[in-house]
């Protein structure tokens, strides 16, 4: 009986995945004290978990340094990272965020032949030690990262003027914030003394004063109560609920995360067990990784000139990739075709990944990009995790990796359908809107920015 292959990926998946399962509480961390200081705590941390790796004893040691402690530090830099390319371009934000993921294919070019030098010349100790000191330069680009300042119509900056001065005039009195309430308490404290020193003022006249500063007192502190966000609103529980369209998206990540990571774990073992040489085999990742760098770079230009939403593009694209994994069961060995469908899902892949986040401000703006953007990543994690243990648990079963690669592919296309379907339904009901029928509104109807008063309309169709 075949040796059973889910244990090898333990390790592989612990650290390309941890950084995603804590993604909505970086998203709130990220909103709460900024971009630079959560990006800087996360390349600390990450770096100190290499370093730690490099004095391990033994792989179980390597699962908490290397996989959790680097992981979550990675997660802390990665998710923030991209938000911040959301929150600085508008109209060329698909380009933007192309070339912002075109250099994690750099990376995967430049970098695995620098470690190779490190390892044959300081052992892998010694290699993990300068990694972790070029992990370091994470902290350099969060120090350079300023979240920007939003702009907006000057018409709406005057309204905005005009309210916060009734807000500021209504807070003199009813204001939640701690400070204030320490002002009245001093404010409180000074009628009680003139009151007690003005000739002529009235018992009760006095005694009427302070009770009512009081009573503002008490009002400001329940005020304040009930301002508190509860935990389930800081995590996005309640934004996840109410948007239709970050559920699909969550969903359609999901079903990509699972079929992708299938492909990029077995790639290599199908072509090998079709009797193709390991070098050879080896190549085709080679292939895969160049014209994924190909699709990240060119397709944002593409989606920017706005025929068609980032939605359909990667519905699109979702389908052409589960597509061309499917005819990985027909290949027979056949060395040219492995490279063409290696080419192919390399490129349309490349074009889908970066236009997550791009999705995602699509339908709901930039105010929710960040904690939107957590929850798509942390779905894409749970994906990842379970495809390559269940690919091979189902080549253990069968001893072919046909079936795996039909999982990979068919998840991949369901991941498309379902941006379909929803861009489908949301169009329908725009017509039923249109028509005057009365129909119950989806929450999420449309999504407007505070901070730049732009809309975001997620009902749009291509």
């Amino acid at each position: 009986m075949a040796t059973p292959r889910c244990g090898r990926f333990t390790h592989y998946y612990s650290l390309t995945n941890v950084y995603k399962h804590h993604a909505p509480l970086v998203s709130s961390l990220n909103k709460k004290f900024g971009t630079r200081v959560v990006v800087v705590t996360g390349g600390i941390i990450s770096s100190i978990g290499l370093l730690l790796s490099s004095f391990a004893n033994s792989v179980y040691v390597l699962y908490v340094s290397y996989g959790i402690i680097g992981g979550f530090g990675i997660g802390l830099a990665y998710g923030p990272s991209i938000v911040i390319v959301g929150q600085y371009f508008n109209k060329r934000h698909a380009l933007a965020n192309g070339l912002v993921y075109a250099g994690v294919g750099i990376g995967l070019i430049i970098f695995p032949p620098i470690y190779q030098l490190l390892i044959n010349k300081y052992g892998w100790r010694g290699a993990i030690l300068v990694i972790s000191a070029i992990n370091m330069n994470i902290v350099v680009c969060g120090v350079l990262l300023r979240e920007p300042r939003m702009k907006t119509n000057p018409q709406i900056r005057v309204k905005k003027m005009e309210f916060n001065e009734k807000k500021k005039q209504q807070n003199e009195i009813y204001s939640p914030e701690q400070p204030y309430i320490i002002k009245l308490r001093q404010k409180n404290d000074e009628i009680n003394s003139r009151c007690q020193n003005e000739i002529g003022a009235g018992e009760a006249e006095c005694s009427e004063q302070i009770d009512t500063h009081k009573q503002i007192i008490r009002t400001g502190k329940q005020s304040a109560e009930k301002n508190k966000l509860p935990l389930y609103e800081i995590l996005g529980v309640k934004l996840y609920c109410e948007s239709s369209w970050l559920r699909i998206l969550c969903m359609s990540t999901f079903f990509m995360g699972l079929g992708h990571k299938v492909t990029t774990v077995h790639f290599i073992s199908k072509a090998v067990s079709d009797g193709i040489n390991k070098l050879d085999a080896a190549i085709l990742m080679t292939i895969m990784g160049t014209t994924s760098l190909i699709g990240r770079i060119i397709h944002g230009w593409f989606v920017d000139l706005g025929h068609y939403t980032p939605m359909f593009v990667s519905g699109c694209t979702f389908i052409l990739a589960g597509a061309s994994l499917l005819l990985v069961s027909v290949t027979r060995g056949n060395y040219i075709i492995f490279g063409a469908i290696s080419a192919w899902y390399g490129f349309t892949m490349g074009i889908c990944i970066p236009l997550g986040a791009v999705s995602v401000k699509y339908c709901l703006g930039v105010s929710h990009l960040s904690i939107a953007f957590g929850w798509t990543l942390l779905h894409s994690g749970i994906g990842n995790t379970l495809g390559p243990p269940l690919a091979g648990w189902i080549y253990d079963i069968t001893e072919n990796y046909n079936l795996s690669f039909v999982l990979a592919g068919s998840s991949l296309i369901l991941s498309g359908s379902l941006l379909f379907t929803q861009l489908a339904y949301k169009r329908w009901q725009n017509k039923r809107m249109d028509s005057h029928t009365h129909i119950p509104c989806d929450t999420d109807t449309q999504y407007k920015d505070e901070e730049t008063d732009e809309n975001f309309p997620e009902e749009t169709y291509p």
